[in-house]
């Protein structure tokens, strides 16, 4: 019930191609925090490289998460 944690499982299981479960994480993360949106979250996330910071938006939009 943490949603830094919800947040990268969702994305983990994007990209495993797990995407039942992405959506299942990504509804539980939308439950706690309704206001997340995927392009945000990405720009500002720690990554330096850019390509890791896109790779992470996309994963999460797989998981079904809004823009």
């Amino acid at each position: 019930n943490f949603t830094a944690s919800l947040r990268v499982l969702a994305a983990a299981l994007g990209a495993s191609g797990r995407i039942d479960e992405a959506r299942r994480v990504a509804a539980r993360l939308l439950e706690m925090d309704p206001g997340f949106r995927v392009t945000p979250f990405s720009e500002g996330y720690a990554f330096r490289d850019r390509e890791r910071r896109l790779a992470l938006a996309e994963h999460l939009r797989a998981a079904g998460l809004p823009d």
